[in-house]
């Protein structure tokens, strides 16, 4: 049986603060689909938008979703000091941009039009125990746009309230499960509880 599911309610992960008003608006989608045989396609992305200011060595960002502001310090390495940033997801030619602020620091990689101003990636962006896609637009408007993507596959088993999803890449987790209804699902792990709903 094939069950496809998005989710309701709010997250509660351990976020660092740049990333904590994406998953605090309106544009949060995943989808859970499991096939008979216990394989398993976990997929979500989230998006934020809002205002960038620079002053010095530091930028702050004001989510239009949150209205909250995060502030950190700057630096951007040129290529010949940053060589491929492939650690990122970075090609030959791009630049770095790093950010640092109180407990949590992002690199990026990209290719800057003017200062912050252009499009980055980090494809290993860390949020608890699992791996990110991370896209960040800085517009020369003084605006930005955050995107959080995730991709994983793997084997789930449930049985009895209790549930392990084991992925192809990187450490299973484990957690509860309650129904409400033949549709509606509350998912509970250590950092997490989201409710999902089965379509069609």
């Amino acid at each position: 049986m094939q069950i496809a599911v998005v989710p309701l309610g709010t997250w509660t992960l351990p976020l660092a603060d740049l990333l904590t008003a994406a998953f605090a608006g309106p544009d949060v989608t995943a989808s859970f689909e499991v096939a008979g045989v216990g394989q398993y396609t976990y997929s979500v992305t989230a998006v934020d938008h809002g205002a960038v200011a620079l002053s010095g060595q530091n930028v702050t960002f004001t989510s239009s979703l949150t209205n909250k502001s995060v502030t950190g310090s700057y630096t951007i390495q040129p290529p010949a000091a940053t060589g491929t940033m492939s650690w990122v997801g970075g090609e030959p030619g791009d630049s770095g941009l790093f950010l640092q602020g109180n407990a949590w620091q992002i690199d990026f990689a990209g290719k800057p039009t003017n200062r912050i101003v252009g499009s980055w990636r980090d494809k290993n962006g860390m949020i608890g125990y699992d791996t990110y896609v991370i896209d960040l637009d800085i517009n020369a408007d003084n605006t930005y746009r955050l995107r959080l993507s995730r991709t994983e596959q793997g084997v789930f088993e449930a049985d009895n309230g209790k549930w392990t999803r084991t992925p192809q890449i990187g450490p299973a987790s484990s957690g509860t499960y309650s129904f409400s209804g033949a549709d509606l699902v509350t998912v509970v792990s250590s950092n997490s509880s989201i409710q999902w709903k089965r379509v069609s």
